[in-house]
């Protein structure tokens, strides 16, 4: 029960870090759902003895879903982490993206209470913009509470944008003081 525990906590932080990851790349993240999809299936045969072994069930189908679940997520998080974290900083150019919108998303706060969470009533927020690259490729970005108050529909705002390992564009932040006086002086 306790080797279950741990492999599903590390398929949700294996989900969790390629979503992180995806959200910083200009791809569709369904790229990487099959491509983790097509690790699990060709190593699957490999597998199978393990999953028979760990899930102590000779079913295909439970050994099919588990491997799906484990391997998909890794093959998700490598493709995704992989492309951003071993990018060549060298590629990286400073682009100016346009403010197409600002919205803010409402959330609800919960706490625990015994074994469940319940809603405080408590609202926080948070806050988005829209980006249109100069090759008119969009990008949904959260920013802090400060960037979203001075930002303006119209207005410009600098990000950097460089090639990942595997040829999908990425967004890294660029230093926020050129950004500020950037937006100062335009």
């Amino acid at each position: 029960m306790t080797l279950w525990i741990i492999l599903l906590i590390l398929a949700v932080a294996m989900g969790g870090t390629g979503m992180a990851v995806a959200g910083m790349t200009l791809a569709s993240p369904w790229i990487g759902v099959g491509i983790g999809l097509l690790l699990a299936t060709m190593t699957f045969p490999a597998f199978l003895p393990v999953w028979r072994k760990i899930t102590a069930n000779g079913k295909i189908w439970v050994c099919a879903i588990c491997q799906a679940v484990m391997i998909g997520s890794l093959g998700f998080m490598l493709t995704f982490g992989l492309n951003y974290w071993l990018a060549d900083d060298s590629s990286l150019q400073t682009v100016d993206a346009h403010v197409i919108s600002k919205f803010q998303q409402e959330h609800r706060k919960t706490r625990r209470a015994g074994r469940r969470y319940v809603p405080t009533g408590e609202v926080w927020h948070s806050y988005h913009v829209t980006l249109e690259l100069p090759d008119g490729r969009r990008k949904n970005r959260e920013v802090k509470v400060s960037e979203y108050i001075s930002l303006r529909t119209g207005s410009k705002m600098r990000i950097g944008v460089g090639k990942g390992l595997f040829g999908m564009d990425i967004v890294k932040p660029v230093n926020k003081s050129q950004n500020k006086s950037y937006r100062d002086s335009h």
